[in-house]
């Protein structure tokens, strides 16, 4: 009991380092929504970073679960996962919960980022994804339908 609250306490301290580090918590218009092995997930909080060559969005919903994508690129544009045809242009991680530590997470093995609208002025960022996830006991996630909406970035 007490290391639950140690880990809750430790991840409401992350979450609330790296919110307080943007700009905007994105509440406006932004939205980042997805299906989840066909449960709607939609986050209440996202982060944007765009740095030189990648872009991370980070959206978590009000049961802390995570969707991270991370786009090998800036622009508009797909972006794909496949080990087939040796294409990493893209990568997603999803936790089930903000108590999951990266052991728990499932990794995409398989998927893409559609980016279609970087505006540079505004700083926001529109798209679509989706993955394919296993984690490290071989369950599989799938994550359909994804989109984001005009969520700001740095």
């Amino acid at each position: 009991m007490k290391l639950k609250s140690i880990q809750l306490a430790t991840w409401t301290i992350i979450l609330a380092v790296s919110l307080s580090s943007c700009d905007e918590l994105n509440l406006g218009n932004a939205s980042m929504k997805a299906d989840i092995n066909n449960d709607p997930w939609n986050s209440i909080t996202r982060v944007c970073l765009m740095e030189d060559n990648s872009i991370s969005l980070t959206g978590i919903d009000t049961q802390g679960r995570t969707i991270i994508l991370t786009v090998m690129g800036t622009g508009t544009g797909k972006y794909i996962l496949n080990p087939f045809t040796v294409q990493f242009d893209t990568e997603a991680i999803y936790k089930s919960s903000d108590l999951s530590g990266l052991d728990e997470a499932w990794i995409a093995y398989s998927g893409e980022v559609n980016i279609s609208e970087v505006n540079s002025e505004a700083q926001v960022i529109s798209g679509d994804f989706e993955f394919n996830l296993l984690n490290q006991s071989g369950d599989t996630v799938k994550i359909r339908n994804g989109i984001f909406e005009d969520v700001k970035f740095n």
